[in-house]
């Protein structure tokens, strides 16, 4: 475990293979996202609206099977799943991290220290990151949903018999869209500013130079 500056200490943050599932999903969620925009509102990305629909339902199976077997059993299998699992100590944090984020305090509370005595993380994921994370998850799962009602109406009619009719499905299938992509901007944003370079770097060379965690005296 190489030190880095004093304080500091060089340590893998993104295995290889939470690399790859990471990627893989930012194009799969991208192609979806750039698919539904050319169907909806009539753009020539891909070649028009019939192309564009089979692009749309190939990536809405592999997002399925991406975003939730393979994800959980890979998080689950490197022990990483544990990190992203909200405790009730989160909303305290929340509130003290975006205190601090909207000015109205310098306090920011212990994250993404490492414990060398320990050989792990402390708080690795801040409950903003935790909350993104799901949601994405979360709000994905009912745009496959809505989008399946959608495409075959017979087979997933129990969508729109829960939701009233076929116009509550497209209706909610755009919001939640929208609240999608919210989210992705909101990552891509906390991802890039300047605080959180060396986890972004972290994303594609898999380690991360993490300030050391102090141990209360």
């Amino acid at each position: 475990m190489p030190m880095g500056e004093e304080g500091f200490v060089t340590v893998t943050r993104h295995p290889l293979e939470h690399r790859i599932w990471h990627w893989v999903f930012v194009v799969t969620m991208g192609m979806l996202i750039l698919t539904g925009i050319e169907m909806y509102f009539g753009l020539r990305i891909f070649g028009g609206f019939s192309l564009a629909r089979s692009w749309h339902v190939l990536f809405a199976f592999i997002a399925v099977s991406w975003a939730y077997p393979i994800f959980l059993y890979l998080y689950w299998v490197t022990g990483e799943l544990k990190e992203l699992v909200p405790a009730r100590s989160d909303v305290r944090t929340f509130g003290q991290i975006a205190k601090n984020f909207l000015g109205l305090s310098t306090f920011y509370p212990e994250h993404s220290t490492y414990d060398i005595e320990a050989k792990k993380y402390i708080r690795k994921y801040n409950p903003g990151q935790k909350m993104v994370y799901w949601g994405i998850l979360l709000f994905l799962l009912v745009e496959v949903l809505t989008g399946f009602a959608l495409l075959w109406p017979d087979a997933f009619g129990f969508v729109a018999l829960i939701l009233g009719n076929m116009a509550m499905v497209r209706a909610l299938h755009l919001a939640v869209f929208y609240v999608i992509l919210g989210l992705v901007v909101v990552h891509i944003y906390m991802a890039t500013i300047p605080q959180n370079w060396g986890s972004l770097r972290s994303m594609f060379l898999g380690v991360a130079s993490e300030r050391v965690h102090k141990p209360d005296p």
